[in-house]
């Protein structure tokens, strides 16, 4: 066993203690409320309060076994994340070659997960026509936060971690953001997920304005 295995190991094993006590603090504090509705009504409730404690106990064991589900995969990293200072960023995507879109993202973020796998696709799709894809990591713990959300969305194109500092330097409002440039100059902005059909609009324009 290597040092990286161990170190995998370790994560995992505090990945799942972190949701077993999440899980426990959610129902505790749930028992809590439903012994006080309990206590204030009659013996007729009991059905219901057993109702209660059942489905809550559904709850954290669904989210457990997708936290664990979503924690025990450990794929190969084959295009990894880097860190870069936001100066170095800057000097890439407005450089007068720069022809594409960079995302703002972060692995928490639902919206993100989901967009993440169609940004793959229409990269693959589109880079042979010279439109580029970034995606910048707004994760607090590195890039190893969002390597596990690469690696399983297949993504071959730049990956850099920036941190938070980049929401107030590209004025972010809410993730996921695209942003389009064109010839290194920002066109435009658009904050929130969008459809395969929008996304891949904005690449065609793209390229159409090259041709």
């Amino acid at each position: 066993m290597t040092a990286a295995d161990l170190g995998a190991g370790h994560r995992l094993l505090a990945q799942i203690l972190t949701m077993v006590n999440v899980c426990l603090s959610i129902f505790r504090r749930n028992a809590a409320i439903i012994g006080s509705i309990s206590s204030a009504t009659d013996e007729r409730s009991s059905p219901l309060k057993k109702s209660a404690k059942a489905s809550l106990y559904a709850i954290c064991i669904l989210f457990l076994m997708a936290g664990l589900t979503h924690c025990s995969e450990n794929l190969p990293t084959t295009n990894a994340v880097q860190a870069i200072d936001l100066t170095a960023l800057d000097k890439i995507i407005t450089d007068n070659s720069f022809r594409g879109l960079v995302v703002a993202m972060a692995s928490w973020c639902p919206p993100c997960r989901e967009e993440l796998p169609i940004l793959a696709k229409l990269y693959d799709k589109y880079q042979e026509k010279g439109v580029q894809i970034i995606a910048i990591s707004l994760d607090t713990e590195g890039p190893q936060a969002v390597q596990p959300l690469i690696n399983r969305s297949e993504v071959r194109f730049p990956v850099y971690w920036v941190g938070t500092q980049a929401v107030q330097h590209f004025k972010i409002v809410g993730i996921p953001m695209t942003m389009v440039y064109r010839e290194g100059k920002l066109v435009e902005k658009l904050p929130g997920s969008h459809s395969k059909r929008v996304i891949e609009a904005k690449i065609k324009s793209l390229v159409a304005a090259k041709n």
